[in-house]
């Protein structure tokens, strides 16, 4: 008796082992035709079911259905409308289990690992994922045979986005090709359609998309409602961004040196805080890795301050005092000082060459010409002015005494508005260097050499002092002049 019951319980474990043989078996026919990539693997992947209307998992991944299930009948349609020939598919079962058994069936679980990859056809993206899946099979006792009842996802269903990266020039969106973008902090490469594919997007989970170039500038935020009712991932994201040739540059410009930016001929010109300070902004026309070109302009706030003494001037003349007596007139002013003030905004024009020296550094070099427009130009004098008269017909007698006709010596100060063209034009060269504080901001030192080519003031033939209620500028006494300047300048470039 014990040896019928032993020999019985054999018999049911070779009849399980058996079954869940045949049940492999079935499933490993399924990963060889469930790429239905012809009509011969279309028959033989319908003869694994036990309907053609059965549902199972929707597990072609561009369909974005894991959360869904779809009939055998339209299953091998679906994969074609993604992949052509390109489907690869492995099934690894890890466990198979009986569950159910009734007079006429059993019925078999089968847990696997199903990898998928492929080549997308219209988007050429490449799709890959595994998933743990439940193959659910039917074992008819009467007519010997093993059909799939269902397939299942064991796991949450993801999603897959695919994100179309473009960048707009000139008003025109292009694909940005072969390049990367950040996703959540992390460098994602565009294919030649400038597309990129998102993986096993989870229920809530949401995409911030950053440019991966610093020539580029933009953001997009994808929430995850956005992701989870995006459909097919053949509706594609665009995510747009825009090319950044435009920079802005505050700067400052000190000049270091000593003598004034302004210089009258025959004086002692000295500095007297002079600077300037503006904005400029740059068109980048070429942008590459080694360095690029740009077309600047700008406004630009000048104050030139100096300082001009002259030791001494000395003029004779022959003139008629009030009485009607000829004599030779000497005018002598000593100590002149003008401290002059000219100030005004200039608008430059140039263009300038970047080379990129490093990942952070570079050099700059730019020429150009610039229009000014002066808008004060003041002038505080003082000097001291002797004058006196000698008198050939009365025994060469000199008459220099305070009092006696306008003959004496005083103190003369005034404050007058110079005689300017109003504007003038200018040619200037810049070189410095700048350092990469962040993908949209640069530090930039530069040193600018600048001079008048058009003149700035309306000379006259004055003198600078007659008598004693008259002091004039320079510039009226007809002493020619300069503008020459070295300015050091620093500033902050911000590429918009």
């Amino acid at each position: 008796m014990l040896f019928a019951v032993n020999a019985m319980a054999q018999l049911i474990t070779l009849e399980k082992k058996k079954l869940k043989l045949m049940a492999l078996e079935v499933v490993l026919k399924y990963e060889s035709a469930a790429s239905v990539s012809n009509d011969d693997l279309k028959d033989d992947f319908i003869k694994l079911f036990d309907d053609i209307d059965v549902e199972i998992l929707n597990d072609v991944l561009p369909d974005n259905g894991l959360d869904t299930k779809v009939a055998v009948k339209n299953y091998i349609d679906i994969i074609p409308a993604y992949f052509a020939y390109s489907l690869k598919i492995s099934v690894v079962p890890y466990e198979v289990e009986l569950f159910e058994e009734n007079q006429k069936e059993v019925f078999i679980n089968v847990y696997a690992k199903k990898t998928i990859s492929g080549i997308e056809n219209k988007t050429q993206l490449v799709y890959f994922d595994t998933l743990d899946i439940d193959f659910r099979l039917k074992y008819n006792k009467e007519t010997n045979s093993m059909k799939i009842t269902d397939i299942s996802l064991l796991q949450d269903p993801t999603k897959f986005v695919v994100i179309k990266a473009t960048k707009s020039v000139l008003f025109k969106a292009k694909p940005i090709t072969n390049d990367s973008i950040i996703i959540i902090n992390k460098g994602y490469q565009t294919n030649e359609y400038g597309l990129v594919l998102m993986r096993k997007l989870k229920k809530n989970q949401s995409l911030v998309i950053l440019p991966g170039s610093d020539k580029l500038r933009g953001r997009t935020n994808i929430s995850s409602e956005q992701i989870q009712n995006s459909g097919t991932s053949r509706n594609v994201i665009t995510v747009p961004f825009r090319l950044s040739f435009i920079d802005i540059a505050p700067t400052i410009g000190l000049i270091p040196s000593d003598k004034s930016p302004i210089s009258f001929s025959n004086a002692m010109n000295k500095n007297a805080g002079s600077y300037e300070a503006g904005i400029n902004l740059g068109i980048r026309v070429l942008d590459k890795q080694k360095g690029y070109w740009k077309l600047i302009t700008g406004l630009t706030y000048f104050s030139y301050n100096g300082e001009h003494t002259l030791r001494e001037y000395k003029q004779n003349y022959q003139t008629v005092d009030p009485d009607g007596a000829n004599y030779i007139r000497t005018n002598e002013i000593q100590n002149y000082k003008q401290a002059s003030t000219i100030s005004g905004i200039s608008i430059p024009i140039a263009v300038e060459k970047g080379f990129n020296l490093g990942k952070k550094t570079g050099f700059m070099i730019n020429s150009g010409i610039g229009y000014a427009k002066i808008l004060e130009s003041t002038a505080k004098l003082n000097a001291n002015g002797q004058y006196s008269g000698l008198y050939p017909d009365l025994f060469n007698v000199t008459m220099r005494e305070n009092g006696v006709y306008d003959f004496g010596n005083y103190e003369l100060t005034a404050t007058k508005e110079m005689a300017t063209t109003n504007h003038f034009l200018t040619v200037q060269a810049t070189g410095g260097f700048y350092y990469k504080l962040s993908p949209t901001l640069n530090l930039t030192t530069t040193l600018t050499y600048k001079q008048n080519i058009t003149d700035m003031f309306n000379l006259e033939q004055k003198s600078i002092s007659s008598n004693r209620n008259e002091i004039n500028t320079l510039n009226a006494a007809g002493m020619n002049t300069d503008l020459k300047l070295f300015i050091f300048n620093i500033g902050i470039l911000y590429k918009l």
